[in-house]
């Protein structure tokens, strides 16, 4: 009996101790687990984590993810996340190249700036921009097929993109080259590259019609009118079928553009009159294709119309700078001064006291368009 109650007693001390043992190994590491979260900085380099994971990195990946996410929730006051989360991001996206939300979710925090809530200084905000389009270019190149890349980039179609296998869903997601578009459109207002990765992200079956438009509005934007309209026009036929009417109106539109083209290096008035009469007509006559497809349809022959009329006034820029020694402010001046007839009008409704005016940037060598108050 002595013996037994020895043994017993033996036991329940090898099982407390056992028990503190395990608290205190578990303390230990939710204490280091604590430190890796709160001092990112920390993170071991990727070539240490490839030696000592012993083949585990995906495993490795998925931790520093989970504890980034943490790191974000537990630093959100102020912005302070921001300090280490590209260090933190690009890591597991070394890890785990593939992981669409490691670029995208810092893709989106990076840039923004919650005015009056983030303590965050002009020097760090352009720090924390070109980090957002390192991951975007980065996840870019991870996760999209390069050849396929390369013929979107030198295709000015957006639409065929998604039936053509040599350039249809070239990456793992459309949202790595939407986000770093964005970064570029907004934050850089570098138009070129943005045209480039909002093309490559229309070219997925799952991209918003947004994106699409983005493509060929910023091609505009750029001096590049014949690749804006070409995408315009494309994207219209490509609603035959919710809209058929306005698609044959935007194939009818395509070719006789081509033959303008083909006719002289300038578009001439009479063919404007032209595309403005087919919109209207379209747009009359469409009443029975109302639905998304064909608002889409009518919208973007509105901006192809747009477009052409840009296309139309920059022919005389240059003679109107040279004979005045500046560079018209606005469509109206080229009336006043003898080269045009009459000014364009825009497809966009606006206020009963309020016009589109179309207007010329000097320090960017096009036209745009501007809301101004009626005179």
């Amino acid at each position: 009996m002595r013996l037994l109650f020895i043994a017993t007693g033996l036991l329940v001390a090898f099982w407390f101790l056992g028990d503190a043992s395990f608290s205190l190994g578990y303390e230990k590491h939710d204490r280091e687990e604590f430190q890796r979260v709160q001092h990112p900085e920390f993170i071991p380099s990727e070539t240490f984590i490839r030696l000592s994971s012993a083949g585990h990195e995906q495993t490795v990946a998925d931790m520093y993810w989970l504890q980034t996410i943490q790191y974000i929730g537990t630093h959100v006051i102020g912005g302070e996340y921001k300090r280490h989360l590209f260090a933190m991001a690009d890591l597991v996206t070394d890890l785990s190249p593939r992981l669409v939300i490691a670029y995208t979710l810092p893709q989106t925090l990076l840039p923004n700036v919650n005015v009056g809530r983030e303590a965050i200084d002009e020097g760090r905000q352009e720090r924390h921009i070109d980090q957002s389009i390192a991951l975007g270019e980065k996840g870019t190149a991870n996760t999209c097929d390069p050849e396929k890349l390369e013929n979107i980039r030198i295709s000015d179609s957006i639409a065929g993109a998604v039936d053509d296998p040599d350039r249809r869903n070239p990456c793992d997601s459309y949202r790595i080259p939407a986000l770093l578009g964005y970064t570029y459109y907004f934050y850089r207002e570098d138009f070129e590259r943005a045209i480039t990765a909002y093309k490559i992200a229309s070219a997925h079956d799952d991209a918003p019609f947004g994106i699409r438009t983005l493509a060929s509005t910023l091609s505009a934007r750029t001096g590049e009118y014949e690749g804006a309209a070409r995408m315009l026009l494309d994207l219209s036929v490509r609603s035959h079928l919710d809209a058929p009417m306005c698609a044959r109106a935007a194939a009818e539109l395509a070719s006789l553009y081509e033959a303008e083209l083909a006719r002289s290096d300038t578009i001439s008035e009479a063919f404007l009159w032209l595309v403005e009469r087919v919109r209207i007509q379209t747009e009359e006559h469409s009443e029975h294709e109302r639905n998304f497809g064909a608002s889409l349809c009518l919208e973007y022959l509105g901006r192809f119309q747009r477009v052409v009329y840009f296309q139309y006034l920059d022919a005389f820029s240059m003679a109107y700078a040279e004979q005045f020694g500046e560079y018209p402010d606005t469509a109206s001046d080229l009336v006043d001064a003898g080269y045009i007839s009459v000014v364009p009008r825009d497809f966009q409704p606006v206020g009963a006291d309020e016009y589109i005016a179309y207007v010329y940037d000097p320090d960017r060598g096009r036209w745009t368009t501007q809301i101004r108050k009626q005179p």
